[in-house]
């Protein structure tokens, strides 16, 4: 009986096991919650829109305190050095500077908007309106230009003609058969645009007494944030997950305030160019490319497009003009402006960026166009952490230069091996074999930073050799 037991296994659970287990039930869990996610597609849209509408105001609010940040901070430490001259204590001084930083940060941004809509709003849709009634007669410039152009080419002319004469007929079937059908449809439609819009000023509002209770309690939501990291990690892992959120902040405080200002400068740019020249709906034209240049790298060709087919229905030429005029202001923003302000917020490359905005407006729209970029850089953070902490364990270098025509890497001392094309890296090569050679024959295996360090002493000897002579 002794021996029949002995023999039968205990299972022992230890932590090799239940990291086992654990992995097994994640990927179970993973598998269950991406099979959902496939086959409830549209009621998963359903309610991830209900909860969006419902988390809107808040939404409206969180963005609207994060982008008065800057700000807040900057007229809270102007009063708490100046609020305890006057004698009174920590606690009051900092209540009132919360306050009033608070006050004067949203009167500054309802100042800035309702400026903004009081100076180009009624322009613009004064430009609207001149556009809808010059279409007429632009329509007749433009057939009489064309036929001026063609009256020496009669085939052309005809055969023009009779495709302008068309699609007049198939435009007005298709008011007849469709748009007079369906203007209850359009009604209805209306209805429910100005709804939304009401519910939208309604959410507005609302967004703004939460941004007064974010701004007030930031700090507060700082300190709870930190206190569960801490009390969900160790403290190392937890001091890194800290210093990785302000990255974040940092990446994206820096990128959005720095595109706002650029986008200001260049309507204003664009303002002041337009008027000079003479060009029609300057203020609407202004504020289309300021706004769509927000957009990193397409907002500029976005908002020039519609802009000079307005401007053509005018004046060809000046839409040639305003075409020309595009080209430039976005290599000087591109070169001058926008390193100036933005600096290297992001610090992705030409071709991530270009990346980042592709997928993010394909999957997202104007958001995914204008968060992209930021979002794409802390995925890059992360990726380039998580790389860098992989190489510093098996003690290879981390610059991405070392790794430049490279064939492959020694696994005994970790020696780069350089392609055979590259003579730069062929010499050194040679050089790190002939000391690996000597310090096998002193009984000593050295890495490749002391091999490197020999070779670098090597060469500097020789340069010095060279000046002394």
């Amino acid at each position: 009986m002794e021996s029949n037991s002995n023999n039968k296994k205990k299972f022992v659970i230890t932590s090799q096991n239940l990291a086992w287990g654990l992995t097994a039930l994640a990927v179970i869990c993973l598998s269950i919650v991406f099979y959902l996610v496939l086959t409830k597609m549209p009621s998963l849209q359903a309610g991830i829109s209900k909860l969006m509408g419902v988390l809107m105001p808040i939404i409206i609010g969180s963005v609207m305190a994060y982008l008065l940040i800057p700000v807040y901070n900057g007229l809270y430490r102007t009063f708490m050095r100046w609020l305890p001259r006057a004698r009174l204590s920590r606690e009051t001084s900092d209540s009132l500077s919360k306050g009033l930083s608070t006050a004067l940060s949203l009167l500054l941004l309802i100042i800035v908007v309702v400026g903004l809509l009081l100076m180009a709003g009624p322009q613009v849709l004064q430009s609207i309106m001149d556009v809808a009634r010059s279409v007429p007669s632009n329509v007749d410039k433009f057939s009489v230009w064309m036929t001026k152009l063609l009256k020496d080419y009669p085939e052309i002319l005809s055969v023009a003609t009779e495709g302008l004469d068309n699609f007049e007929t198939s435009l007005l079937g298709i008011i007849t058969d469709y748009v007079m059908p369906s203007v209850n449809t359009l009604i209805t439609g209306i209805t429910v645009g100005v709804i939304n819009a009401l519910s939208f000023m309604f959410d507005i509002i609302i967004g703004l007494i939460v941004c007064i209770y974010v701004l007030n309690s930031k700090a507060t939501f700082a300190a709870q944030g930190k206190k569960l990291v801490y009390s969900m990690f160790d403290t190392g892992y937890a001091n890194a997950v800290i210093d990785d959120a302000r990255s974040i902040h940092k990446i994206f405080s820096g990128f959005i305030s720095g595109k706002l200002l650029d986008s200001l400068i260049i309507g204003m740019i664009t303002f002041v160019a337009l008027s000079i020249m003479n060009m029609p709906y300057t203020v609407m034209i202004s504020v289309i490319v300021g706004v769509t240049n927000i957009i990193p790298f397409f907002g500029p060709f976005i908002g020039a497009i519609p802009s000079a087919v307005i401007i053509f229905t005018e004046s060809p030429i000046k839409s040639l003009y305003f075409v020309i005029y595009i080209i430039i202001i976005q290599q000087i923003d591109g070169n001058i402006i926008g390193p100036k302000i933005l600096g290297n917020s992001t610090g992705l490359p030409s071709f991530w960026v270009l990346f980042s905005i592709l997928v993010g407006g394909g999957l997202f729209g104007f958001a995914g166009m204008l968060l992209g970029v930021p979002v794409f850089a802390t995925i890059c953070m992360f990726i380039s952490e998580g790389v860098e902490r992989s190489l510093r364990k098996r003690g290879l270098p981390e610059g991405t230069e070392k790794y430049m025509n490279t064939k492959d890497i020694d696994p005994e001392n970790y020696t780069f091996n350089p392609l055979p094309d590259d003579d730069a890296g062929a010499e050194a090569y040679k050089a790190h074999k002939a000391a690996e050679h000597d310090t096998e024959k002193n009984g000593n295996r050295s890495g490749i930073k002391d091999i490197l360090k020999k070779h670098n002493k090597k060469e500097n000897k020789s340069e010095d050799n060279e000046s002394d002579r």
